[in-house]
């Protein structure tokens, strides 16, 4: 197993700029097989306010955009169907069981509904939550940087 930390990359380049950045940091590090590169995930939304625009000319930040949430896509046709601002950075993969998406971001684990992104419930840990849930029997597992394992129940309940 690897035991690096995963890179995350905020991007905002655009895609061909996110592309060539990760292209350069599989380039740069040595690696005899796949599974030896680091594990890095980029977040690149070329929809975001220009970075150059807001420090040169006092445009928009950009970091609410890097912030925004979970966003869900029409599989068909790739557009947006709905977005879940957390305020916070994802820092999990979405799980999906019957009719609630599962995700983490911050100190916080929420279930949101699949059709519409609204909340149903949130859990809060007592620091940040940085693994993808796991669920089995009607509970959610999570760990945190608080070096708990929380057994949640589907009402986000511990």
């Amino acid at each position: 197993m690897n035991s690096h930390a995963t890179l995350g990359i905020l991007g905002g380049m655009g895609p061909a700029a996110g592309v060539d950045l990760c292209r350069k940091i599989v380039d740069q590090h040595p690696a005899s097989r796949d599974q030896d590169h680091i594990p890095f995930i980029l977040y690149s939304v070329p929809q975001i306010p220009d970075r150059t625009e807001a420090l040169l000319h006092d445009g928009a930040s950009p970091l609410d955009g890097m912030l925004d949430g979970v966003h869900a896509l029409d599989l068909a046709s790739g557009e947006q169907r709905w977005l879940s601002p957390t305020g916070n950075p994802v820092t999990s993969s979405p799980v999906v069981v019957g009719k609630l998406v599962y995700i983490a971001s911050g100190l916080n684990l929420y279930g949101l509904d699949i059709t519409t992104g609204q909340s149903q419930w949130r859990f809060s840990a007592t620091d940040t939550i940085s693994a993808s849930p796991a669920i089995a029997n009607s509970q959610i597992y999570i760990g945190s940087q608080d070096g708990f394992m929380y057994a949640i129940g589907g009402d986000g309940r511990q």
